[in-house]
């Protein structure tokens, strides 16, 4: 669904040749310790100077993330290296289709990015009305060696714009650790409207200020080392970001689809579900993974007006890492944790039809809570099929009065409570240590079953 200019990795997504003694996996870990040391000390400097501990501030039981200020991991104020060298340049992209901006190192650089005191912002912000360039790039560089600012390469082609650091200093006037500061300005005149936008930044802390009037069908962003920070989207029927070591803060929103994957990082966002030109048979998705880092997401958030009626698609999963916030719960609603605990209240969408429900956790508890909107008109809960899995962990679920259906739980090693108005009710041992659940609720053809390895369930009904 993409314009004539494609995002492409080329010669600024660098990889390393893999000797062929080494083992994949060995290299691996080897890659990862080096790259969470960078994580530490430039990425998270960033966040520790703003006092920022990776979680939205917290207002009540929810969290506000649409109001409260987030983390950008930006200092626009920040000037790190001394200036004895300094180049600024403007360029111009007007009649666009499409447009991608890439920013990384040279191919044959013999150290690694992260070996060099690299400080980058990349600002996407709102243009002038009489701005007469579709888009606008003003690009700020400024470091201690005059070699590093002689050999960036900036080119630009017709829809992108190409910028590469040198790896390395190599002249007289550079300090034995050198260091380089650059700012990367996109001004995006209003009404501007693309089939694709293309981000790929290799060490960058990337913010996309409120007021971009910006229709695009397809946005894709990639960040190897940084931050983003969004403070209003702009309109984009489908986007995917990912980041590889950094994390992703502030609003978004889903109208075809919003992919968000990140390796070692958090997801700390409020997201609005919003209307896909009235197509109500076009599914509205939502996906977010994380490897290592911290899932915490208002989706949607407090206060959210009206939700259009289409078929709603959420997954979120982690490797290693907890699961926090609130999920819509639309025709599936899937919640994984393989390493963490799962926290989190949802919101059933839609119940006359039938809605699935998935959550499960290897290595921690669930504590979850399916909640009805305050101005809901829901009576009944009576298509819901919903399953609950944890391995080792305890598993606690709380249903609202208005579920109607069966359900089965079991434990192989835990006890078991359900509390709430029942119809009928089995319970008995299984094994040696564990128990099981069979009960009847109402005339409803919900579906629940629930299941521990190694630790104790309890369900409630109502405001048990």
């Amino acid at each position: 669904m993409g314009g004539k200019s494609e995002l492409r990795p080329g010669p600024f997504r660098l990889e390393r040749p893999h000797n062929s003694s080494c083992f994949k996996r060995a290299c691996h870990v080897v890659f990862a310790t080096a790259a969470v040391g960078f994580v530490f000390l430039q990425v998270s400097r960033s966040f520790f100077r703003a006092g920022v501990s990776g979680e939205c501030p917290q207002s009540g039981s929810d969290i506000d993330c649409q109001q409260t200020p987030l983390p950008t991991g930006i200092d626009t104020e920040r000037k790190y290296c001394p200036s004895l060298s300094e180049r600024s340049e403007t360029y111009e992209f007007k009649n666009l289709t499409s447009f991608s901006l890439l920013e990384g190192f040279g191919l044959f650089a013999n150290d690694a990015p992260w070996d060099s005191n690299v400080n980058g912002s990349i600002f996407f912000r709102p243009g002038k009305a009489d701005q007469s360039a579709d888009i606008r790039v003003d690009i700020s560089l400024n470091s201690s060696s005059e070699s590093i600012i002689q050999k960036t390469q900036i080119e630009q082609l017709e829809e992108s714009l190409l910028v590469t650091f040198p790896a390395k200093a190599n002249d007289s006037s550079a300090p034995n650790r050198w260091c380089l500061d650059f700012v990367i300005d996109v001004f995006v005149r209003p009404g501007t409207e693309l089939q694709h936008l293309g981000l790929d930044a290799s060490v960058s802390q990337v913010l996309v200020q409120e007021g971009i009037d910006l229709r695009v069908v397809q946005t894709s962003i990639s960040v190897t080392f940084g931050t983003l920070r969004v403070e209003a989207p702009f309109q984009s029927s489908h986007t995917s970001i990912h980041m590889r070591y950094g994390s992703v803060f502030g609003n978004y929103t889903v109208e075809d689809s919003l992919n968000i994957r990140t390796n070692f990082g958090a997801v700390v966002a409020s997201i609005a579900p919003i209307s896909a030109m009235s197509r109500t048979d076009v599914p509205s998705i939502l996906d977010i993974t994380s490897e290592s880092g911290l899932i915490h997401v208002e989706y949607p958030y407090a206060g959210f007006g009206h939700i259009f009626e289409r078929p709603y698609f959420t997954t979120i999963a982690t490797e290693t890492g907890s699961v926090r916030g609130r999920y819509l719960l639309g025709a599936e609603t899937s919640i994984k944790s393989s390493s963490g605990s799962i926290d989190a209240d949802i919101l059933p969408y839609l119940v006359t039809n039938f809605s699935t429900l998935i959550t499960n956790s290897t290595l921690g508890s669930q504590h979850f809570r399916l909640v009805i909107p305050e101005k809901s008109h829901i009576t009944s809960i009576g298509n819901l099929r919903s399953t609950h899995v944890t391995t080792a962990g305890q598993l606690r679920m709380q249903y609202p009065e208005q579920w109607e259906g069966s359900l089965y739980g079991e434990t192989t090693v835990g006890s078991i409570r359900v509390e709430g108005k029942l119809d009928h009710i089995k319970e008995g041992s299984k094994g040696v240590v564990g128990r099981w659940v069979k009960a009847l609720k109402g005339q409803g053809g919900s579906n629940m079953t629930f299941r521990t390895t190694f630790g104790r369930a309890y369900l409630s009904f109502g405001s048990t």
